[in-house]
């Protein structure tokens, strides 16, 4: 029961944290991606019916990475908490599509529609995307809890995490 109440709140707080780290970016580069490429209309801020909708929905993806954090944590090739975070934040991107596939499918449709893209508009442009994910996979590995790889009987422990950031878990 601790590990669920624990679960719950590390979800809140992660899902939280990221998506004001996600707006906040996104405000900062909306300028700079703007100047980047002639006639690219940003947009403005959203509305706070819009931001509310997506603080409430962001829960729910947090909860799920939360939840396969908390039963394959333990199973991630690299012991120390900082390698963990870089895994998770690749695989969280990955799964959404935003590490490799969205920017090279930008990039190549910028290709065919005759437009120059300077390197520094296909950072800036996904650093809204790539900044919360890294934030997400940080907050996971440091604060949420794992589930024991060797289980006794349907009954949950938690490994207690290391507090070298070089240790290794059992």
């Amino acid at each position: 029961m601790r590990s669920k109440v624990r679960i719950l709140l590390c979800t809140t707080v992660i899902a939280v944290v990221a998506l004001t780290a996600h707006i906040l970016v996104q405000d900062a580069t909306r300028l700079p991606i703007g100047e980047l490429v002639i006639g690219c209309s940003s947009g403005g801020p959203y509305s706070g019916s819009v931001t509310l909708v997506a603080y409430l929905t962001a829960w729910i993806s947090t909860f799920v990475a939360a939840v396969l954090y908390f039963y394959t944590g333990h199973l991630l090739p690299v012991g120390n908490r900082v390698g963990r975070s870089v895994i998770v934040s690749a695989i969280l991107l990955e799964l959404k599509g935003e590490l490799i596939r969205e920017p090279l499918v930008n990039y190549f449709y910028a290709i065919d529609c005759h437009i120059h893209q300077p390197l520094a508009y296909a950072v800036l442009s996904q650093m809204d995307k790539w900044l919360p994910n890294l934030i997400i996979a940080f907050l996971l590995v440091y604060i949420c809890p794992l589930k024991r790889a060797n289980e006794k009987q349907g009954q949950l422990q938690q490994v207690v995490q290391p507090s070298s950031i070089d240790a290794v878990p059992v």
